[in-house]
């Protein structure tokens, strides 16, 4: 438990100079880094008598909403790891049309060290630029409507 709540505390100094701040885990378990993040989702686990369930997945905002902008939301993936005790495998940024709206883009990053997990900044430029991207091949495509046929009503003339 030792060598895991150290590798929590080395990763939450990493995600704090990225920028990342506030922190949700599934389960109701939130804090104001990812280390209260973590203590707190194993102390529920804990308190339930039960081991906690990897992988896990910590949540963070990116960007800040409002009824003209996108909502954007960081996902991390953490997995146990022998040697350090955790890890996190990959990272999906998604972006929403607004908090609990239809989703716009999403995007999964593979990270191998805690180095690779892009700033607060970058990952909300990544995501745009996906959006971007989206956005101009959907334009591109011919604008078809589909052919109904009209209907008429089955049944007795009267």
């Amino acid at each position: 438990m030792k060598n895991l709540m150290k590798t929590a505390g080395e990763i939450a100094e990493k995600m704090k100079e990225k920028g990342y701040e506030y922190f949700n885990i599934k389960r109701g378990a939130t804090g104001t880094d990812f280390k209260t993040a973590l203590g707190s989702y194993l102390h529920y686990a804990g308190f339930n008598k039960a081991e906690p369930v990897f992988p896990i997945y910590a949540g963070s905002g990116v960007a800040a909403t409002s009824p003209d902008n996108p909502y954007t939301w960081a996902t991390f993936r953490i997995v146990e790891d022998v040697k350090n005790g955790l890890r996190i495998d990959a990272m999906g940024i998604s972006m929403y049309e607004c908090h609990d709206g239809a989703l716009r883009a999403s995007l999964e990053l593979k990270i191998k060290s805690p180095d690779d997990i892009p700033s607060r900044q970058k990952a909300a430029k990544l995501i745009e630029d996906k959006w971007e991207m989206k956005s101009r091949e959907n334009q591109k495509k011919p604008n078809t409507s589909i052919k109904v046929k009209p209907l008429r009503p089955k049944g007795r003339k009267i």
